[in-house]
């Protein structure tokens, strides 16, 4: 947690990429601390650190620890003052937490999306302007570099070369959803404030925004903006988005980065219940999309004589 921002996130390692988002109070913009950086013209946010050396990725400044950057992310409405953070040497921002932008994470994961998309070559995700490589110009005696392959329909068959990757896109969004039998069921019924409205109508945007954009992904994933991990335009297509809604007022989940083993447990079970992996016993069809996208993962499914195999288990359209 105390390793700068630059180093936390190795291409050749295992473990995964920690991106922080929080919002630029002068503006209102998402702004995104990560270890590297898309291209400009994929981003919908400010992207930071940003002005990294494109050979080595440093900066010419002391980057924040990955610790810091999660603590700027996370600076809680009337609880956690704002922070000031200095981007460049003559300049500082002033941040607030990411929710009041980006509560459900969707923009940055589509920004990471068309990155890969615009790039085609992985070490241009951490590098712009480096002139980039198709497929289809690689061989294994001309490689220098691997180049990225973008394959997003799951069931398309994918090339393996000794210097191309394809890539599957898959995003696992976690959002909240709660009933609200309060809901007023007629125009009539509806309270009105003069003073409280504006803080209202602000509060309600900011959860209006976070719907909109895992629309957004519905939409860019499969072409419709009806959630669901199989497309609803094309029965025979799995493009990656998945989501999952969870109650946190009913799962009494805290406001904070520490919750009691209880709370942990009850989050489990309302999201991949232990029972979903006992498909190799139970051999039934899939019922939910989380049990589709768990079949994803299982390449023994998908092998010739497999007992049980994807076509036992895949429901039909």
């Amino acid at each position: 947690m105390q390793t700068a921002i630059g180093d936390s996130f190795d291409l050749k390692g295992a473990r995964p990429a920690l991106i922080s988002v929080a919002m630029d109070v002068a503006n209102g913009r998402r702004f995104v601390m990560a270890p590297f950086q898309p291209p400009e013209e994929a981003s919908t946010a400010l992207w930071w650190p940003f002005d990294a050396d494109p050979v080595t990725a440093k900066t010419s400044y002391p980057e924040i620890s990955v610790l810091d950057a999660a603590g700027l992310s996370a600076r809680f409405p009337w609880i956690t003052p704002t922070g000031r953070l200095r981007v460049k040497i003559d300049k500082e921002l002033v941040l607030a937490d990411g929710g009041y932008f980006d509560d459900s994470g969707a923009d940055t994961v589509l920004d990471l999306i068309n990155a890969l998309r615009i790039s085609k070559d992985w070490h241009n995700f951490a590098k712009a302007g480096v002139q980039s490589t198709t497929p289809d110009d690689i061989s294994e005696e001309n490689c220098e570099e691997p180049a990225i392959q973008i394959v997003d329909n799951f069931h398309d068959q994918a090339t393996w070369k000794p210097c191309v990757y394809p890539v599957f896109f898959i995003h696992l969004a976690l959002a909240a959803n709660e009933e609200n039998p309060s809901q007023p069921t007629s125009a009539s019924s509806v309270s009105q404030s003069f003073i409280f409205d504006p803080i209202r109508a602000l509060l309600a945007t900011r959860e209006s925004r976070a719907e909109i954009a895992l629309q957004r992904s519905d939409f860019d994933r499969c072409g419709t903006h009806m959630s669901g991990a199989e497309c609803y335009s094309d029965p025979n297509g799995s493009f990656g988005f998945f989501r999952n809604d969870i109650s946190p007022v009913k799962l009494s989940l805290p406001l904070g980065w520490y919750m009691s083993q209880s709370s942990f447990k009850s989050i489990l079970d309302n999201s991949i219940p232990d029972a979903l992996f006992d498909y190799h016993k139970t051999r039934r069809e899939a019922d939910n999309d989380l049990e589709l996208l768990i079949f994803h993962f299982d390449p023994d499914l998908y092998k010739q004589g497999a007992d049980p195999s994807i076509d036992d288990l895949f429901p039909s359209p």
